[in-house]
């Protein structure tokens, strides 16, 4: 095989990684002042890269415009514009946060002024986030997305995002999700209604266990893994119909309640059959109580009354950053917990 075609899978691989993009001196110079982001005027699938103050980590995201699903799908909901992360997030970067933010605790013994709002940033409570040893195995993978996290952990990941970059992250919504998958289209996948190509964009019908991201080919708005490799949790509660009681009123998304047994999750992973790494293709991941139902899913969970605490090693997730989005949604952003979830217990990421 040509030497040109053998480097682009990695060149992709190294483009998208939420992780460790090359950074000039300039770059790595610690700042708490967010660059500019921009607003308007930007081409579907422009990318913009979030450099993490204080590290030598990014994020690299793509625009996706606004618009309307059909009314069949997720309730017709309206969405956008965001920037969504071009791959799901990986150890790389999660690793910097769980871990409790050692780069920042360092830069605040010394650049950081006492009431420098980046010190928040540390305090961010780390919820109990992974427990076995295949998950400590991932960890060790560069460029590997993060999975066995439970919603909520990776709640808790974007409230940190946001405190240390100065920008609203988040999980996506249903919606939001399946509007930057389809990329503009209506087919089953958005390269078309037959699956004999979905081997080019997606790792599936296989191992369970991630590949590194960036490897396939992205959707026509620059997204890569939306199908396949790990599935991803998104902001809503399970709603069996797709249009829950929040997304009929208006508002686009489903939150999840205090009893809500199951969480949405998008896209399929690495053993996904072709079926389940469709554009339109949901999952509920269960509540503890209903655990044993669901085989091969690789299950911890937490008590009964901690709902959000279940996750899966086959499910990880990525982020947005809304350019505007309704306040119900962009507080999930900037509050320590939704109101959902303000029973649930600190729990330390290092168990």
């Amino acid at each position: 095989m040509p030497t040109s075609k053998l480097l682009v899978p990695l060149l992709c691989a190294v483009a998208c990684v939420v992780g460790r993009p090359a950074l000039s001196a300039a770059d790595a110079e610690p700042s708490s002042r967010p660059a500019s982001r921009p607003t308007a005027g930007m081409a579907p699938g422009a990318t913009w890269v979030e450099r993490i103050p204080h590290t030598d980590l990014a994020l690299e995201l793509a625009y996706v415009p606004a618009g309307a699903l059909p009314p069949d799908v997720v309730g017709g909901a309206r969405v956008g514009p965001l920037w969504v992360s071009t791959c799901e997030v990986t150890w790389d970067l999660f690793e910097q946060f769980a871990a409790g933010d050692p780069k920042l605790v360092e830069a605040a013994g010394g650049t950081l002024a006492a009431d420098d709002p980046l010190r928040r940033a540390a305090r961010v409570p780390r919820p109990y986030t992974f427990k076995t040893v295949p998950a400590a195995d991932l960890r060790a993978r560069p460029a590997t997305p993060v999975s066995f996290v439970s919603q909520i952990a990776a709640q808790r990941f974007c409230q940190w995002l946001t405190i240390r970059t100065g920008r609203p992250y988040r999980l996506p919504t249903e919606a939001e999700w399946e509007h930057a998958c389809r990329a503009g289209t209506r087919t089953r996948y958005f390269f078309g209604d037959d699956p004999a190509r979905l081997g080019e964009y997606a790792w599936f019908g296989g191992a369970a266990t991630p590949e590194k991201v960036g490897q396939k080919r992205p959707n026509p708005w620059g997204l890569r893994d939306v199908y396949g490799n790990v599935a991803e949790w998104t902001l809503d509660g399970w709603a069996a119909d797709g249009a829950g009681p929040a997304r009929a009123a208006g508002a686009g998304w489903t939150p999840r309640g205090p009893t809500q047994d199951r969480g949405a999750i998008r896209g399929g992973d690495g053993a996904s059959p072709a079926d389940e790494c469709r554009s339109g293709w949901r999952y509920g991941l269960l509540d503890w109580s209903v655990w044993a139902t669901e085989e091969g899913w690789g299950y911890f969970h937490g008590a009964a009354t901690e709902p959000g605490s279940e996750r899966s090693w086959r499910v990880g997730f990525r982020v947005v950053s809304p350019v505007q989005a309704p306040p119900a949604v962009d507080q999930m952003a900037t509050s320590v917990d939704p109101a959902s979830y303000a029973s649930y217990p600190e729990r330390s990421a290092q168990k």
